[in-house]
This record gives structure tokens, C-alpha cells and sequence, in this order.
């Protein structure tokens, strides 16, 4: 692997490294980007992984063992978004207008806290503090580039934001995360950066580039950020707060009432054309699809949008009315000033539906209450990736345990949704014994998930208990369904209880690293978990010696993305099941059983209750796959080629 990436960078080529468990990835890119960077300084090369958890193993392990094996000076630096940084102006700001900004006496101490912590912190970001102070209050410290004097701020000189981005124009090596990443690519199309040039790009956890690419160079609109911009104005309680709060402003607190009544009704609008296209299903002629929770819009102007000029005229009453503040003050009138115009202009454009190649909809959102989302989403990435990432002369190499469905053609749904045309591919097997260390237990005579859902959902809970009583616990239950979790949580509780197997089951209040924590510390847990336990995790040794795979994981075809997306492939000629969603599920399936794995002592077993693997024809590409462990079909042991 590092010959092939290190014969990338020196070409300028784009690599697809598919490396299995135990290759050692990191060290595979890491070796030649060292190399590399020792002999072409200037501009850095970027590392971009997708997981808090990935960075710091190369941060703080990876990377400073290399740095004594390489005895060389090479500065890297792990790149935060602004967001993550104190802003020293506003802190002081807040605490001056803590009594008309914040209402309640917890947030006035968190406030307290955030201004100790900021006189010995070390870079002034977050994942400095040892507390996490509510969104609210960070957000009038955080640094924003909305509200920064820049020069001629007079903490410019100990700003920590720009103390980092200073730190970042001398870097070697750039550590940072596919969000972070795509958030620049986003906004270099509008002539700004969040990110140096740089000359080569490694995208570890490759698999997840896709997903990411869409997210940010989409946009989802919540109800509440209307709601939080006016609170943030004027507080609709009792006591009067905010940054109108008090004598003046007239003019503005005028408007601010009528932009929250036009919001208010716009949103109530918003509801009622959901309601009334309640039952609009797949009719593609009346302006909707929905499922619950999700409305797809096929038709622009679906409301009035008695919005944009409201925020508008907002905009200009503070900006009048604030023209004679210090400039300190001023600052933060203009900075909501701007949210309020942006807000307006995304209202607009997705209610003219402007951008073009997306997918429109409504989602509900909330447990409590429930809040709308304006959401919006390019149907296909490919063709924005190929221009501005890879038809640029760089070198860029993507790595990751799945990227490959498979067999001579398995590189290819990767290459054609990310958008490359051409490049290198290696695929390098895990180096560990799947043969000796798991056993794969398939099954025929399991009822149809699709056919039979409430037959395979009731075998499917006796198969569980059976292979938990098997392993004693040490479990993973990977489900695709939160709501198939939370009725097999409730049948598995008392369960559990009786052998003395803590139960962990996502979605019960407890955070993903507090449940991973303490099911290692238990030993014989049971963890229950939905798309997110898939892929990210890493639990070595005793604790985890089973994973049970409930059903294959398809994505929900009714999501309006995946609809939208499957109508894209069928206009092309091409067939959306196979060519859209057998690779994804395939690369998904291989994430969840990826899981058990994880050293050259583990040993375990996988369970995959879905009949589909082995009686639809398409289950081959899965078995393909699939590592080559010893198999069992409904229990009886399968000749010793084993599978995949």
C-alpha cells in the first residue's frame, strides 16, 4: 500500500486503496506523505478522516511514533472550523450583556465557567474544556466570521482562531475531517477558503466521502433557526433580553414582531400543504412524495413567501438603528443583521427550487415539538466532485476497509459516484485468519423479511436469544430499523437481566461513547444499534465476540434522496436496485461485519438472520464480500472453502 500511494503522490495519479482490517492503513499513507513532504515543502498535504476518533489515533499515536522513526521537522497541524474557537471580543461583550443576553442562572454560570476556562486555556477550542457548555451560550463567545473585526479587533494579536490559522499557513501535513473538507469545496466555488492550497489529498474512511460531499454541499433549513435568531434579537418571555433589549430600537423591535408572525405563518402554510398532500403517496402529480417524517416537493412555490422581504427590512432596521454603536457592539448588529438576510435568500431559493440537480423536501423533525426542515440535497455529487476535486492535477488517494463491492468490477459504483473517470486501484485482503478466528451462520429457512415482516421480525427474536445464549453476551445487534431496536430492547430486557447481560440499546439517553465505554467495561454486554454502530467502531478482544446482523441493509427506497436518486439511474438506462442499491448495502453490510475483527487474537462469531443472501440471486454479490470465515447454513456446517 505504501508503494502504491507513494507512487500516486509522485504521479499526481488518484489511488482507490481498499485495505482490509489489520493492513495498517494509517502507516500505509502515512510513510510516503511523510516522505513526500520532506522533499516538497511549502504547500501541505491533507489528511481528512471522518471520525473524531481516527484523528486522534493518528495524532497522538501514529503519527508521533513515525515522527521518531523519521527523525525530520515536519509541522502538522490538525485544522478545527472556526466554530470551535473562543472569540476573546465577544466573551468580554457577553459578560458586559450577560443581564440582557441570557435568562437563565445556569447559563450566567456557564458563562462564568467558559470565561475562567479562557485565561489558561491552552489553543481556545472546545475539546480544550473539560465541560460542554449549551450551544446557546457558546454561541455568543464562539468565534464567527460574521462578527470579526479582524486587524482591527484589539485581541487580534492573542486571537486563537487566528493563532491557528497562522500555525496553519506553515504546516507540512494537515489534519482534517470530510466535513471541514467539503465545507471549503463549497465555498471555493464562491471565491473564498477555509483551507491553505494544498497539493495532494488522503481521505481515510474513503467510503464515507459520498455522503459527506452531499451533505455539505446540500442544506437543511430548520424551523428553529428562525426562532433562535429572534430570541437571540428579543426573548418572548416575560423579562426582556437580548441584544434590543432595554430602551430604543423602536423601529427594529417593530419589525422583529412582524418577521415572527410572517415566519410563524409561513411555517403554518408550510403545514397545511403537508396536510393536504397527506395522502399523496407516489402520485408525482400532485406537487408531493412522502413517507412519515419525509415530504418530497416536486413543485416550486408550493407557499406564498411572505418570508424574504420581511427579513429583509429586519436586516436594515438593525443596521439603521445600531449605525451609531460602538463599533464592538455594532458588530453584533450587523452579525444577526446577516443571519437574517441569509435566512431570507435560503428561503427563497428553496422555495424557487434554484439550484439545480437537487432532490427538495420537508422533514419533520423533534421529539417534543415538532419543527419543520427545508432540506435540499444534489441528487448525484459525481459530476461537482469531478470538477472541482478530481479533474484538478493533484494527487488523491482514498482508503478505507470498503470501497470495493467485490470481484473484477468492484471499484467501478465507487469510481462512478464519486465522479473519477480514472484511476489506480489495489485491493489488499485483512491479513488475519477469518477462517480459524469467525464462524458465519447464514440461514435458509428464516421467513422473508420483505414478504413476511412480522414472521422474520418474531423468528428473528428467537434467533437472537439463541446465539446470545451461544456467545454469553459479548454481543453487537445491528438492526436497519430503530423501530425493530426498540420492540426487541423491550423483549430483550428482562431477558438479559435474568443471565446477567448488561443490555445497552441505542437511543435510551446514553451517549454512542458512553454506551461503546461501558459495554467494553462489561464484558458480556449486549448492544443493540442502528446505522451508526455499523461502521467507526472498534471493540477489541472479550467484550465483543458476536455480531448479529438483522436484516440486510438496504437503504429505505422512500427516502425522498434515495428516490430521487434511483429515478436519476433508471433515466440513465441503468437499473437503481442493482446499480445504486446492492453496492451500498454491500459496502454497509461489510462495515457491520468489519465490526468483530479487530486484532489477529480476536475470535467470534457472525450471525446474518436475512434469507435473502441465500435464496435471491443478487445474495451472491453479497457472499462475494464477505470475509472468508467458516459457514454455517441453518446451523450445518458448509464445506471448507468457506465463503467470500
Amino acid at each position: 500500500m505504501a508503494k502504491a500511494v507513494d507512487n500516486a503522490l509522485a504521479s499526481g495519479a488518484t489511488l482507490l486503496a481498499e485495505a482490509g482490517t489489520g493492513v495498517g492503513k494509517s502507516f500505509g499513507y502515512l510513510v510516503p506523505v511523510f516522505l513526500s513532504a520532506l522533499n516538497k515543502k511549502r504547500t501541505p498535504i491533507v489528511i481528512s478522516t471522518h471520525t473524531i476518533s481516527l484523528q486522534e489515533q493518528l495524532l497522538l499515536k501514529d503519527i508521533p511514533a513515525l515522527q521518531k522513526i523519521i527523525p525530520y521537522p515536519l509541522k502538522v497541524v490538525l485544522v478545527k472550523g472556526r466554530g470551535n474557537y473562543i472569540s476573546l471580543r465577544r466573551l468580554r461583550v457577553a459578560q458586559i450583556k450577560a443581564p440582557t443576553l441570557i435568562q437563565s442562572d445556569e447559563f450566567h454560570e456557564q458563562l462564568y465557567n467558559v470565561s475562567r476556562w479562557s485565561l489558561d486555556t491552552k489553543d481556545g477550542s472546545r475539546s480544550d474544556m473539560e465541560f460542554e457548555p449549551d450551544g446557546m451560550v457558546w454561541d455568543l463567545v464562539q468565534s464567527d466570521s460574521s462578527n470579526c473585526m479582524g486587524r482591527s479587533c484589539k485581541d487580534y494579536q492573542r486571537c486563537y482562531y487566528y493563532q491557528a490559522r497562522r500555525t496553519i499557513a506553515n504546516a507540512d501535513i494537515l489534519v482534517v475531517n470530510h466535513a471541514l473538507f467539503f465545507a471549503d469545496l463549497s465555498v471555493r466555488g464562491k471565491g473564498s477558503s477555509l483551507l491553505p492550497d494544498y497539493r495532494a489529498v488522503i481521505f481515510d474512511e474513503g467510503h464515507m466521502v459520498e455522503d459527506v460531499a452531499i451533505d455539505q454541499l446540500g442544506d437543511r433549513l430548520s424551523q428553529g433557526a428562525f426562532h433562535y435568531l429572534f430570541e437571540r434579537l428579543a426573548s418572548s418571555g416575560k423579562k426582556e433580553r437580548g441584544l434590543l433589549a432595554g430602551d430604543g430600537f423602536t423601529a427594529a423591535k417593530q419589525q422583529l414582531h412582524s418577521a415572527r408572525a410572517e415566519v410563524d405563518l409561513f411555517f403554518l402554510n408550510i403545514q397545511n400543504w403537508m396536510n393536504s398532500h397527506s395522502g399523496a403517496g407516489s402520485d408525482r402529480t400532485s406537487g408531493a412524495v412522502r413517507d412519515a417524517g419525509h415530504f418530497r416537493v416536486l413543485e416550486k412555490n408550493i407557499v406564498e413567501n411572505n418570508i424574504t422581504d420581511t427579513l429583509t427590512d429586519l436586516s436594515k432596521k438593525l443596521e439603521d438603528e445600531s449605525a451609531d454603536l460602538p463599533d464592538e457592539e455594532k458588530i453584533e448588529f450587523q452579525s444577526m443583521a446577516d443571519k437574517a438576510v441569509d435566512l431570507g435568500v435560503r428561503v427563497r431559493e428553496w422555495l424557487e427550487q434554484q439550484h439545480k440537480g437537487n432532490v427538495f423536501w420537508l422533514e419533520l423533525a423533534g421529539k417534543r415539538a415538532l419543527r419543520l426542515n427545508l432540506c435540499r440535497a444534489p441528487v448525484d455529487v459525481a459530476p461537482i466532485l469531478k470538477e472541482q476535486l478530481f479533474s484538478k492535477d493533484i494527487p488523491i488517494i482514498l482508503t478505507s476497509a470498503t470501497l470495493s463491492t467485490g470481484g473484477k468490477e468492484g471499484f467501478k459504483a465507487a469510481k462512478e459516484r464519486l465522479g473519477i473517470d480514472k484511476a489506480e486501484v489495489l485491493a489488499l485482503e485483512s491479513p488475519f485468519d477469518y477462517y480459524n478466528q469467525s464462524e458465519l451462520y447464514l440461514f435458509k429457512n428464516m421467513p422473508d423479511p420483505a414478504s413476511q415482516p412480522r414472521e422474520f421480525e418474531e423468528a428473528s427474536l428467537g434467533m437472537i436469544c439463541k446465539f446470545l445464549e451461544k456467545s454469553q453476551g459479548s454481543a453487537f445487534v445491528l438492526f436497519t430499523s430503530y423501530q425493530f431496536l426498540q420492540r426487541t430492547g423491550k423483549v430483550l430486557e428482562s431477558w438479559c437481566r435474568q443471565r446477567g447481560f448488561p443490555l445497552f440499546a441505542q437511543g435510551q439517553g446514553m451517549t454512542r461513547n458512553r454506551m461503546l465505554d461501558e459495554f467494553r467495561a462489561s464484558k458480556n454486554g449486549v448492544l443493540l444499534g442502528v446505522d451508526s454502530f455499523w461502521q467507526g467502531v472498534d471493540v477489541q478482544g472479550e467484550a465483543l465476540s458476536n455480531v448479529i446482523i438483522t436484516r440486510l441493509p438496504f437503504i429505505v427506497p422512500d427516502l425522498p434522496l434515495a428516490q430521487a436518486r434511483h429515478e436519476a439511474v433508471q433515466q440513465k438506462g441503468g437499473n437503481g436496485f442493482y446499480d445504486l442499491h446492492i453496492p451500498q448495502a454491500v459496502l454497509k453490510l461489510k462495515q457491520g461485519v468489519g465490526r468483530l475483527i479487530r486484532s489477529s487474537t480476536d475470535k467470534g462469531i457472525i450471525v446474518i438472520l436475512d434469507p435473502r443472501i441465500l435464496t435471491k440471486g443478487y445474495g451472491k454479490r453479497f457472499l462475494q464480500a464477505l470475509p472468508k470465515s467458516r459457514l454455517f447454513v441453518d446451523e450445518v456446517e458448509q464445506p471448507s472453502s468457506g465463503v467470500g
